[in-house]
């Protein structure tokens, strides 16, 4: 009993030497904050924001963990995106009940970090090979600057359509430094939120696709 004893605090003690510690930003814990990337206010998501830029790249590996966890359905995606667009371009609050979104979460924490999150671009690229691919995933690896640009050319290439236009939509914004993709770098907590920005990206891929259907089609 005293030997078994003895193991049991042995590898607790190992276990807490040597387990990976959630890193803190002004006494909360990542995951606290990434709770707070939230719909329920602008100014929620930007301090959560600027908290995970100042936990910084050791935050990546936790993060990383997030963007496992299963998407929210096209339907979701869709109140979510309105939800949030509607926030802020009215200021009227919304009750809306949705499910704890952690893939989302991660996404946008991401999006925080920008170029320091250049690590977790191998574990977005598996997000572009599911089926279908995750929309998002093609944004926030764009703003992860230089680090980018060889998974963004590349997907212009891509067997999926919807890489093809997002990829075709992420190097215009970077060669025009639209706004879309690096306000936040000089309006800071003014700027619009992940899921907002989101939007917007999401409605200039649709553009590219109706304008690339008319260029295939001049006669119609």
């Amino acid at each position: 009993m005293i030997l078994l004893a003895f193991v049991a605090v042995a590898l607790t003690l190992t276990a807490a030497l040597f387990w990976p510690h959630e890193p803190t930003y002004l006494g909360r814990g990542l995951s606290s904050w990434l709770r707070d990337l939230d719909l329920n206010s602008v100014q929620t998501p930007a301090k959560a924001a600027e908290a995970v830029r100042q936990i910084g790249p050791k935050a990546v590996p936790f993060i990383v963990r997030r963007l496992g966890s299963p998407k929210p359905s096209r339907i979701e995606e869709f109140i979510n995106g309105w939800t949030s667009w509607i926030i802020a371009h009215t200021g009227i609050r919304l009750s809306v009940t949705k499910p704890y979104d952690e893939r989302m979460e991660a996404l946008a924490a991401l999006d925080a970090l920008r170029e320091n999150a250049a690590d977790a671009i191998p574990a977005l690229q598996r997000l572009m090979a599911e089926n279908p691919p995750d929309p998002r995933a093609l944004y926030v690896i764009a703003r992860t600057g230089k680090a980018g640009l060889p998974v963004l050319r590349g997907a212009l290439t891509s067997q999926e359509k919807i890489l093809r236009l997002e990829s075709k939509v992420c190097l215009e914004m970077i060669e025009t430094h639209s706004g879309g993709l690096y306000a936040d770098i000089e309006l800071g907590s003014e700027a619009a939120t992940f899921q907002q920005r989101i939007c917007l990206f999401n409605a200039e891929t649709l553009r590219a696709a109706a304008q690339e259907y008319r260029d295939q089609h001049p006669n119609e």
